[in-house]
């Protein structure tokens, strides 16, 4: 507890001291006795009288020092922790202007807005999406890479052969 204490900085040089002190009349040879309070509190015990030790400053000196550096360590690898996964977002694959691409040609496919286009549609929305969301105008994929593709989205397929806005949104961003 004492060197809980003194890890968070709190007083560490008070405590050094008073185990550093060489009082008047100590005993710098203790030996452990029964009757000494605090080891029986009863009445008539014996106060222990040690004296202090000056390996007490090397000692806090060096424990305070590993400790701030631990500390200070910690502090800085959570800073760069938040640093690598803000710049992780930077790096995505798919930029605003891809999603604003795929919103735009969504809405050809679903001109009344439920969110919902038969899958076959898909398909073909698949084609025409740019990388990385799709295979693009340049490249011309057979049905069976386009299928292959959408399966591996894994995307739920509602009742009527339809699929989901969100849910395909969900996945392309996420692959």
């Amino acid at each position: 507890v004492t060197l809980m204490r003194a890890s968070t900085g709190e007083a560490w040089n008070y405590i050094m001291y008073d185990l550093a002190e060489q009082a008047p009349g100590c005993n710098s040879d203790l030996s452990y006795t029964p009757g000494m309070c605090g080891f029986d509190d009863g009445e008539g015990c014996v106060p222990i009288n040690g004296c202090g030790s000056s390996t007490a400053f090397p000692f806090f000196t060096s424990f305070t020092l590993f400790v701030t550096f631990v500390f200070l360590n910690l502090f800085i690898a959570v800073i760069l922790e938040g640093f690598s996964e803000s710049g992780d977002e930077a790096e995505a694959k798919v930029t605003d202007e891809h999603l604003q691409q795929f919103y735009e040609m969504w809405e050809e496919y679903d001109p009344n807005m439920t969110r919902f286009i038969r899958t076959q549609d898909m398909e073909a929305l698949m084609q025409r999406l740019e990388e990385p969301m799709g295979f693009g105008a340049s490249v011309t994929a057979s049905k069976a890479q386009i299928q292959a593709r959408l399966a591996a989205l894994e995307l739920p397929v509602y009742h009527g052969n339809v699929v989901f806005l969100k849910d395909v949104v969900k996945a392309l961003v996420g692959r």
